[in-house]
């Protein structure tokens, strides 16, 4: 699912479970109780996606879900407090091991 255009979509309580949503776009979609746990969402844009209903409560899981600092988060989340690894410096390091 690399490179999928979920834009405005309505994906509450869907299961990306382990997928990879690298370069996705799930900008401005309804993504409220969905499992995003252990997915790569590097380079994904989650901006203006809906993640919870007003009173914090719906939630979408993203425990053990990866991504970097090209990932675009919704204004006010907190994707370290969400369980996201930030995996920025492991993949720079993997390209600049590629590189000797």
């Amino acid at each position: 699912m690399s490179g999928s255009y979920f834009s405005e979509a309505s994906a509450i309580q869907a299961d990306f479970h382990g997928t990879d949503l690298f370069m996705a776009d799930l900008s401005d979609a309804d993504l409220r109780g969905a499992q995003f746990a252990q997915a790569n969402l590097t380079g994904s844009d989650l901006t203006n996606a809906l993640l919870a209903d007003e009173d914090g409560t719906n939630a979408a899981n993203f425990r053990g879900a990866v991504a970097d600092a090209t990932t675009k988060w919704p204004t006010d989340f907190d994707p370290a407090q969400a369980g996201v690894e930030d995996v920025t410096d492991s993949a720079s390091e993997m390209a600049n091991s590629t590189d000797e």
